[in-house]
Parts: C-alpha cells; sequence; structure tokens
C-alpha cells in the first residue's frame, strides 16, 4: 500500500491466529511497525474489520491526553486494552462495505500504519512495535 503522501510501504505477515493476522509494516523512514486484523462479528450477518496498531504502555500516556488526542484524530481512535494495558490505535470497515480490489482496506492498513508509528514516536520516542 501507499502512505497519504504516496510513498510506498511494505508489508510481511508475521503471524497467523485462529482470530487474528499481524503484519509487520516497513515504514518508508526506516521503522516498523504491527499491524492486527482481525475479524469481529457483530451477529451471524454484520461483520467488521478490526485494524489496529500498538503505540504505547498504559502508564506512558494520561487517560486526559488519550481523550485530547482522540478528538484530534480524523479516522480510527484510540482504544486501552486492559489484558494488556497498551493503548492501540484502532479503525473499523465494514466488511459488508470492502469490495475488490480491496483499495480502501490497502489504504487503512497503510494510514494505521503510517499514523500509529507516528503516536508511538510522539508519546514514547522509541520504535518498539
Amino acid at each position: 500500500g501507499e502512505n497519504a503522501q504516496g510513498q510506498a510501504l511494505r508489508g510481511a505477515v508475521e503471524a497467523v491466529e485462529p482470530d487474528e493476522v499481524v503484519l509487520l509494516a516497513s515504514l518508508p523512514r526506516g521503522t516498523l511497525q504491527r499491524i492486527g486484523v482481525r475479524l469481529v462479528s457483530v451477529d451471524d450477518e454484520e461483520k467488521w474489520v478490526a485494524v489496529g496498531t500498538p503505540v504505547c504502555e498504559e502508564h506512558e500516556l494520561d487517560p486526559r491526553e488519550a481523550l485530547i488526542r482522540n478528538s484530534r484524530l480524523i479516522v480510527g481512535h484510540l482504544e486501552l486494552r486492559p489484558d494488556n494495558h497498551k493503548y492501540w490505535y484502532r479503525h473499523m470497515l465494514s466488511l459488508r462495505d470492502l469490495r475488490p480490489p480491496w483499495a480502501q482496506f490497502a489504504y487503512v492498513l497503510a494510514l494505521i500504519a503510517t499514523v500509529g508509528d507516528w503516536i508511538e514516536q510522539d508519546i514514547t520516542g522509541a520504535d518498539r512495535w
């Protein structure tokens, strides 16, 4: 895929689990970003695709600051995952609305990787995920 600036992003499948595929994206500035892609079923007929990436540990981002950052995001949102104590940058896509050639999905993958990497760098100053 390409990021918003039209720069090519490369990715590889890092892991396949029963409910999630983990991709490792290589970004133009030389950093890497893990992206989780999983199917979320609302019911038997309505399914969504969750695309997300970890950005920091829970203790590294004040909850108030997380809400302020969320209000500035145009696409996606920050979520706190209580099971692993990490903030993730995530976006949901309706599976019903996705159609070949999957340009919207590829764009969202690139966007989540790029913005997630920027958020991670801004908060932690590191490239951990």
